[in-house]
């Protein structure tokens, strides 16, 4: 999901799991995806997708 590749990137910072998830929502706001987060990358538009990466 759009949520779970933004905290895998912070997994690899090994940030913990509490605030992985604290930073993943922030950035979904950040970058107005707002009610995307639990969606697939695929199934969002390309300028979605590019936000997201």
């Amino acid at each position: 999901t759009v949520r779970d590749n933004i905290a895998f990137a912070l997994e690899l910072r090994n940030v913990d799991a509490f605030t992985r998830a604290e930073l993943a929502d922030r950035v979904i706001e950040l970058v107005s995806l707002q009610g995307y987060g639990d969606r697939l990358p695929g199934d969002l538009s390309g300028g979605m997708q590019q936000r997201v990466g």
